[in-house]
């Protein structure tokens, strides 16, 4: 340890403390000074086929994403909060159990986000399963450890009638 010489509230007495003690006592100061960021994460599952897929396009406003901003971003009080998603969804695609995670520098209470995303599409295609704190580390893409896709495809002939 490097020792430093300290003077004590009273301004007379110079006391010695380790190098890592006062940096530990810095830390400490600035976490209570400054509010620790929050990370959230819902999992989710969604009907794919009311919206035009998972990610944010300029030409239109239904998307999941979308839909899950205006939801999320009255509780964080942001008109358009950062998302990320353990996997993105074409037009059409289905999902069920993605992770989204975002954050807030205020701490919310994560029913208030379960309330905000059951409410997020009247039409029931979007139902949220749980809302969770994580870590600041956590990650919706990069902290997956793994991924489950099922296709299903329909491998007989179709016939249309016609009138």
């Amino acid at each position: 340890f490097f020792w430093r010489a300290r003077r004590s509230e009273a301004g007379a007495k110079a006391s010695c403390a380790p190098v890592e003690e006062r940096r530990e006592e810095d830390e400490s100061k600035r976490r209570k000074k400054n509010k620790e960021r929050v990370t959230y994460a819902a999992t989710l599952g969604y009907y794919g086929s009311a919206y035009d897929g998972y990610a944010w396009q300029p030409a239109t406003t239904d998307t999941i994403e979308k839909t899950l901003q205006i939801a999320v971003g009255g509780p964080l009080g942001k008109d358009s909060p950062v998302l990320q998603c353990a996997g993105r969804t074409d037009k059409g695609v289905h999902a069920v159990g993605l992770v989204v995670t975002f954050y807030s520098w205020e701490d919310i209470p994560e029913e208030r986000l379960m309330r905000a995303l059951q409410g997020a599409d009247p039409r029931g295609h979007i139902v949220p399963y749980q809302v969770t704190k994580h870590p600041r580390s956590f990650h919706a893409t990069f902290s997956a450890h793994w991924r489950y896709y099922v296709y299903i495809l329909l491998l007989c002939k179709v016939t249309r009638v016609t009138d």
